[in-house]
């Protein structure tokens, strides 16, 4: 590469840059003096007139001043879509013989039918097959079963029964984070009664604290998470019909006593 201040040839790009220091020019100013085209350091967008930054003095300025632009440039999207569409098109409709030769394509062949041994293709899988074959040819979106929209309405409903028969009850299980109050609660009625079980299932709804062999169910209310009452005692009526007698305490821990008396009041009635 030759200086055109002093016209000295210099190797290497990293060469030149030191020597641009001793002419007390740095290589951006360099490159715009002597090789700037015109419009070469703005932006290519068309909607966009802000200057790009400058790489080195072998690439010059960059083609867009963010990602953004290049993203929203209509004629750069365009030239990558072609570029896809072009590639590989030429084999389309072709054998391995035709691509790779004789000898190469059948070997292809052979390697292909090994790993294919062994395994059979059921009915469901055929006609799968020949469904997604289908649906290629007609450029349908939405397709059945396996993939679209239709796919994922069917997971949510699976999931919905799922959840209404048991789920629920069986995801409370693993809840660590109960309150500190229910634990607090959960205590002293183990120290009352026995067979005490914590977020016990029942139906769909899991009970706070549940004696099953009394089939009594302790539950606290905290003012926070149970302001809506009439859901509450929704889920108090379907689990009475089951034959459960509830206690309730409101955003207060009973005393020992207490609960004995509840349980014997309630047990008995």
């Amino acid at each position: 590469m030759k200086c055109l201040i002093c016209k000295k040839d210099i190797k290497t790009f990293k060469g030149f840059a030191s020597h641009l220091k001793k002419h007390n020019i740095s290589c951006k100013l360099y490159y715009d003096t002597f090789y700037l085209k015109n419009k070469e350091n703005f932006c290519l967008n068309s909607l966009c007139d802000k200057h790009t930054n400058f790489i080195n003095m072998n690439r010059g300025y960059q083609k867009y001043c963010s990602c953004k632009c290049r993203a929203n440039d209509i004629s750069n999207i365009l030239a990558v879509k072609n570029r896809f569409k072009d590639k590989d098109s030429h084999l389309k409709g072709k054998t391995y013989e035709e691509i790779y030769g004789i000898e190469k394509g059948l070997k292809l062949r052979k390697d292909k039918s090994k790993i294919r041994k062994g395994k059979k293709v059921t009915k469901e899988q055929k006609y799968k097959i020949a469904k997604t074959r289908l649906f290629k040819k007609c450029g349908i979106k939405e397709k059945n079963g396996m993939y679209g929209k239709t796919h994922t309405i069917f997971i949510k409903e699976k999931q919905k029964t799922y959840m209404i028969n048991g789920g629920a009850s069986h995801a409370r299980k693993f809840l660590k984070r109960i309150s500190s109050f229910q634990k607090k609660l959960f205590n002293l009625v183990c120290e009352v009664a026995p067979y005490v079980i914590l977020e016990y299932p029942c139906l769909n709804k899991s009970i706070d604290i549940a004696i099953p062999k009394l089939n009594i169910a302790i539950e606290y209310d905290g003012g926070y998470y149970h302001k809506n009452l009439e859901k509450d005692l929704e889920r108090q009526k379907t689990l009475e019909e089951e034959g459960w007698i509830f206690i309730r305490y409101c955003d207060r821990i009973p005393t020992k006593q207490e609960i004995i008396f509840d349980i014997n009041n309630n047990w008995r009635n």
